[in-house]
This record gives structure tokens, C-alpha cells and sequence, in this order.
């Protein structure tokens, strides 16, 4: 610190006055100890000073107030990512630091919760159960007596349960949990969740309600992934539906002790009748379930998707869960929709089945032959966004007011998917004979809707990792290649109008870092590397086949933000009659072409019928004319297109002409106002009534001291002293 200057006189250049006093110097110095030892016990640097808010997606629609209202409270949701992988306490847990054991100390603080239950007697004692045995053992017929058949339908019920049911092991699940931070730390750089979401999530898993996951289905790894991350969270691992093509040697009792229960992907198993015992016995377990408070977890699109868009949903499991709900089974179950977004996918990019080739069965030595492949890669990262939790008989109660229209489309495209592939996740699996058609149609219509408004919900919560990114890119902008400034740029600029729709990116870093580590993850053959003589980077896309599927794969998870409005642009060039090859960089060539907006609107409707099976371009709860008009809308306020004046002026009528501008005065920003040009009202004496536009019109305000302050009448209409014109 340097020495304190006691001034005690003044000081002059040149000759001084000996009289005067001179600025002495203070021979003890004066330091401040405990500022220069603050930097052993204080940080220089803050852990606030580093915190970087993330965009909080999945909040809940607002056709669910209530559920709203509970989860979708910015002020008290932290805004920031977390690693799963880093086990290491943050600044401020009290958690003791451990060194060289600190996965397993993590794994071994982490609370065991109580027993799981075996629900087989339960099941097959069931009523609905025991009739469905009574049934199949009486349409055997004459193939046997009647108690060697009703016999023979028990063993066969007590096979399908025992082959069913999950033997969930709580400590099985902290063993796994401890496996999975040190096998995913090798293939993976890190797990990201946002810590906002999972506030919101265990709030509500703290209620007791069931939690009904819905995740979209990319990988394999889906099964085992949202269980260990909610077991970081201390959240009871839920109940998982797999099919019975993953019931293989050794992985079967994995998957079972961390909760998978294995159901037929054919309910029927292929027949044209119904199996009512294997549907009776689904059912009921997973009722068991649920009025055990037991959380379940299934794919809502059936199985994989091979084109990295969502699937359209099938709603039999999720039909099991509103039927619950509605019938008073349990009070409420909330649902979960889940979005797994991948750097890149360890079993591949499906281009193969793409090709046309068929879809090879798992089997326990490709699973291992899988397995083995996954140790020598590098898989980037992982980000899993919970969206917010919403009741499901809330939902039930506010599709009373959805758009019929929705509901009915949404039960027709049901029926017409019901032959297709996985009838067990697209038709109710028990109906109840005693209600009406009406009823269960009703019911059918409000399954769908709740599933459809699930899967959108997933799709808006999407983060796009930095894959998916540069493949869009390459795919969109820039098919013949570019530098690797140009990317970036195009990157900072796709990143900008992701976050202008509300929605997150799944990395951090430099756009020309980001770029490289993508390339890498995507592969040489994917996209090619070169550099030019000016030491330029150069990155060229590979559209030939096989290979544009995996770039086509990773682009897809973009194209869902931006299909409307690339519908509503494709209907502008149709309608103005435009061709691409006319246009430059910068402007249109051709002359101004006028087009109507009702026309336009017309044409979006169409190409969105057209491709009603690949996109869910709105929720059940809104209109898709109104959502394309708001696109229209914007479109205009951005200038993308120019709205022609109306010459019409005479229309308009006079009232509303004032009433606009008497809005526009009040909202306006500037407060400053001409005194002068307010003129006195002549019905009511010396109150400031209106304000004179110099046209002979008298604009009216909203500070009138007439009988009536406030509210525009025809005693408020009076000459202007100004024009004399009337008002």
C-alpha cells in the first residue's frame, strides 16, 4: 500500500513563501492487513461470476393452468446445466470432498428406497383376470374338459406373468448407477441436465402421485439412462416397458432388476382374434402399479426411430393410465414427457434398414459384439430435458374444450394406424363392454389427443447438439461445402433464431471449435475436411448414399422447429409463382408480385395435410389456422413479406379510426405533449377532452372531465377552435 499524504498547506511553482506551511510526509505507513491476506480465505472470483443461464424449455401448455401455475415458476427454478458424470460436490454442499474413491462414496450416500413389490398373486387372483382365464378355457371348446382347459389357461396366465413382471433390486440399482459413472465417463464426455427441469421434477415426485415418463425413443441406452438419472436425484426408479425383442440372455435380468417388465410388441401375437388373457393380465399389473403409487416409464412411439423425427404416438399403454384417472382407480398420475438428444448414437444412424434392408434381431451375441464396438468409440455427449409435469386429469377435463376438429383427426389417423406396425401400442388393450360406443370412442379420441399434446410437448423441449447443427447446415445451406468461418457464422446465426423460438442448444464453446469437434463426431466419410492453399478449413457434406442418411438423421431433430414455417414459404413461392433458380443472394429479380394472405393460408393447409404423418404441427389444444396465421404474421413484422396498404381509406369507419388512435396516444412512449394543440371541450366546460391534428378533427383522449371522464360519447365531440372543422 503506499505511504498517506497529509496536505497541510498549498503548493506553489517557482520561489515559496517561507511563511507558508509545506506538505509534510507521514513516515508511518498506514496498511490494510486484512485486505492483503483477504485472497488465502476469499475467492478472487465467484462462483455467480461464472453461472450461465440456460433457457428453461417444456414449460407446461396454457390448455393446463392448474399444472402451469404448480411447475412453471421462473423464480424459483435454477437456470444452469449439471454433468451427471462429475460427481464432485459443487461450492457450498457440505457433502464431504472424497479423492480416490469418490464414484463409489457418491453411489454409497445415495438413499435406498424401500422394497419393491411382486405383484403376481396379485395379478392372477384379479377378478378381471380370473374371468379372462374362464373366457380362454371356454372358447377352447371341445379340444378338451372344462377343467383340464380352465387348468390349462392358469398355467399358461402364471407363464405370462412370471416372463412379464420386473424383480427390481434397490441395491441392484445403486450398483448399476455406480457402474453406469464409470462406463459412461468412458464412452460418453458428459450426461447434461438442467437443473431447473429436475427441481421441477422432484417437487413433483415428492407428492406421491405416479410419474409417468414419456420419453422419445432414440437408443437403447434410453432404458437405462433416465433411471440413473433419477436416481442421482433420489427419485424412485420407475417401472420400464420394453419389448420382448430386448428379453435376451443376461441383459433380460439386467434390464429386469433396474425395473424393465417385458411385454409382446404384438399384443395378439400375430392372430386376427384377441388374446384376452395376455391383455387382462397386462392390464392389471399395470393397475397394480399404479394403485401402488409405483411410476411407470414407456415409448409412446412404439419403438426406435429410424429417421430421428418423432413418430406419430400410440396411445394402448397410455390409454391403461387415463382409464385409471378417469375411473377413479387412483386421484392422479402426472405426466413426464422426456427428450433425449445424442452427439451421436452408439448403435448407428439405421442407414441400412434406411436402404431397405430388414431389421436384424437382437441377440446376445450382437449385443455383446455392440458392446465391445461401443468401448473403442467416442459418442460425445448426451443432454435429457425433463419437460415440466402436467396432471393427467386436468387434461382430461380441458380436452372438453379442444377444437373438435383436432379430436376427430386424431381418432382418424388411430384407426387407420391400427393395422400397421405395434398393434400393442395403438389400440386400448381392454375395452369396457358396459359403456356405450360413444363413450369408449370418447375416451379413444381423448387418449390420442393426450398423447399427440405428450409427443409435441417432447419435440418443443428438443435441444439440438452441435451434430445436428452442422448436419442441417450441410444439408440446408450449404450442400456443395463451405469455409469453416462461414459455418460458424451460420451456426451463431442458428443458434440465435433457436433461442428467438424459446429453445436450447445442447453445447458451449466457440462456433469454429464446435464445428471441428462435430466434423470428428460425424466422421470423414459424413462430412470431409480438407484445407486449401490460404490454409483455409474447408468441410464438404457427403450426399451419396448410405451416407447422407446419417447427416439426414441428425438434421431432423431442427427441421420440427422450422416445418411450419418453411411450409408457410413454400406456400409464398407457390402462390407468387416463383422458381429459385430467378433468385440471387440478395434480392428477387422478378418485378413486386402481389399475393393474397387468405390464398397462402389455403396452400399451408394443404401441404400440411400432405404431411400430417410426418409432423405434429400443433397441439390438440389449438387450431392449426391460427397458428398459421400467427406465422403469417410474423413473417410480415420481420419484413419476410411487405403488406400492400389498403386505398380504401373511406371504409374505415370513423369510430374505430379514433378509437386506434386514442390506443396508440396512450401506449406511446413519449410522454411530452404539446400543450397548445389541446383544445377545451366546448360541452363541458374548460376539461382537456381531445387534442387537434390540424385536419379539423379532434383526436378523442382519455382525460375528460365531463359527466363521463374517460369514456368517449358523442357529448365529448365538439368543433375544433384550431380548424373549426367538426370532430
Amino acid at each position: 500500500m503506499p505511504a498517506q499524504f497529509t496536505s497541510q498547506g498549498s503548493l506553489h511553482h517557482g520561489r515559496q513563501n517561507p511563511k507558508r506551511k509545506r506538505a509534510t510526509i507521514s513516515n508511518e505507513l498506514q496498511f490494510d492487513t486484512n485486505l492483503l491476506a483477504s485472497f488465502k480465505f476469499k475467492p478472487f472470483y465467484k462462483p455467480e461470476d461464472f453461472k450461465v443461464n440456460r433457457i428453461l424449455m417444456g414449460q407446461c401448455c396454457s390448455c393446463l393452468p392448474d399444472s402451469r401455475h404448480d411447475f412453471c415458476d421462473p423464480n424459483t427454478a435454477e437456470h444452469g446445466m449439471r454433468n451427471i458424470l462429475d460427481v464432485k460436490p459443487e461450492l457450498g454442499d457440505s457433502s464431504p470432498v472424497v479423492m480416490s474413491f469418490d464414484k463409489l462414496a457418491y453411489s454409497l450416500r445415495r438413499p435406498l428406497f424401500g422394497p419393491f413389490p411382486d405383484l403376481s398373486v396379485a395379478v392372477l387372483t384379479n377378478p378381471r383376470v380370473v374371468d379372462a382365464v374362464q373366457r380362454a378355457a371356454w372358447d377352447l371348446g371341445s379340444e378338451g374338459t372344462g377343467l383340464d382347459n380352465f387348468s390349462v389357461m392358469e398355467k399358461r396366465a402364471s407363464r405370462i406373468i412370471n416372463k412379464m413382471k420386473a424383480s427390481v433390486s434397490a441395491a441392484f440399482i445403486r450398483f448399476t448407477g455406480w457402474f453406469l459413472l464409470k462406463f459412461l465417463s468412458v464412452i460418453l464426455h458428459s450426461v447434461l441436465v438442467h437443473k431447473g427441469q429436475m427441481a421441477v421434477l422432484k417437487k413433483a415426485a415428492d407428492r406421491g402421485l405416479p410419474m409417468i415418463y414419456l420419453p422419445l425413443h432414440r437408443s437403447h441406452l434410453d432404458y437405462v439412462l433416465v433411471t440413473f438419472i433419477l436416481w442421482n436425484y433420489d427419485i424412485r426408479a420407475p417401472h420400464v416397458a420394453a419389448g420382448d425383442n430386448m428379453d435376451i440372455p443376461f441383459f433380460s435380468l439386467l434390464m429386469r432388476s433396474l425395473g424393465g417388465f417385458f411385454i409382446r410388441r404384438q399384443l395378439d401375437n400375430g392372430s386376427t382374434d384377441k388374446d384376452i388373457l395376455y391383455r387382462a393380465i397386462l392390464n392389471t399389473y399395470m393397475l397394480e402399479l399404479l394403485k401402488r403409487g409405483e411410476s411407470l416409464e414407456f415409448f409412446i412411439e412404439g419403438g426406435r426411430t429410424r429417421t430421428g423425427r418423432a413418430i406419430r404416438p400410440k396411445g394402448g399403454l397410455l390409454s391403461v393410465v387415463a382409464d385409471a384417472c378417469s375411473e377413479g382407480i387412483i386421484p392422479d398420475a402426472y405426466v413426464v414427457p422426456i427428450n433425449i438428444s445424442y452427439d451421436k448414437l452408439l448403435e448407428g444412424n439405421f442407414c441400412k434398414e434406411q436402404m431397405g434392408q430388414p431389421k436384424e434381431r437382437e441377440s446376445f451375441r450382437g449385443a455383446c459384439r455392440a458392446l465391445f464396438k461401443v468401448l473403442c468409440g467416442d459418442f460425445g455427449s448426451v443432454r435429457v430435458d425433463f419437460a415440466h409435469p402436467f396432471s393427467v386429469q386436468e387434461f382430461i377435463k380441458s380436452s372438453k374444450n379442444f377444437p373438435a376438429q383436432n379430436l376427430f383427426v386424431a381418432s382418424t389417423l388411430q384407426s387407420s394406424e391400427s393395422t400397421v406396425s405395434c398393434p400393442a401400442f395403438s389400440q386400448p388393450l381392454v375395452s369396457n363392454s358396459n359403456n356405450s360406443p360413444d363413450i369408449i370412442e370418447g375416451n379413444r379420441m381423448v387418449v390420442r389427443a393426450l398423447a399427440e399434446h405428450t409427443v409435441f410437448t417432447c419435440v418443443s423441449s428438443l435441444a439440438p447438439m452441435c451434430s445436428h447443427m452442422l448436419a442441417f447446415l450441410l444439408l440446408t445451406k450449404f450442400r456443395q461445402g463451405a469455409s469453416l468461418e462461414s459455418l460458424a457464422d451460420a451456426m451463431q446465426w442458428l443458434k440465435e433464431e433457436l433461442a428467438i423460438r424459446n429453445q436450447d442448444v445442447g453445447f458451449c464453446g466457440k462456433p469454429q471449435d464446435v464445428i471441428l469437434y462435430a466434423q470428428n463426431l460425424l466422421g470423414e466419410e459424413a462430412v470431409a475436411c480438407s484445407v486449401k492453399t490460404d490454409e483455409e478449413v474447408f468441410l464438404t457434406p457427403t450426399l451419396t448414399l448410405p451416407t447422407v442418411f446419417e447427416l439426414s438423421y441428425n438434421a431432423s431433430s431442427i427441421t420440427s422447429t422450422f416445418a411450419l414455417e418453411s411450409i408457410l414459404a413454400i406456400a409464398v413461392i407457390a402462390e407468387a409463382g416463383l422458381h429459385p433458380g430467378t433468385w440471387t443472394d440478395k434480392q428477387c429479380t422478378e418485378p413486386t408480385i402481389n399475393i393474397s394472405q387468405d390464398t397462402v393460408l389455403e396452400t399451408a393447409h394443404k401441404i400440411c395435410d400432405l404431411l400430417h404423418t410426418e409432423f405434429i404441427f400443433v397441439p390438440p389444444c389449438k387450431k392449426l389456422q391460427d397458428v398459421l396465421i400467427e406465422k403469417f404474421e410474423d413473417f410480415v413484422l420481420t419484413e419476410v413479406l411487405l403488406e400492400e396498404e389498403s386505398q380504401d381509406t373511406h371504409s374505415v369507419n370513423p369510430a374505430e379510426k379514433q378509437w386506434a388512435a386514442r390506443i396508440s396516444k396512450n401506449l406511446s412512449w413519449d410522454d411530452e405533449e404539446d400543450e397548445d394543440s389541446r383544445q377545451p371541450c366546448r360541452a363541458h366546460g374548460p376539461g382537456e377532452c381531445g387534442t387537434c391534428r390540424g385536419d379539423g378533427q379532434v383526436e378523442i383522449s382519455s382525460f375528460c372531465d365531463g359527466p363521463s371522464p374517460g369514456v368517449i360519447s358523442d357529448h365529448c365531440l365538439s368543433p375544433c377552435s384550431d380548424c373549426g372543422g367538426d370532430a
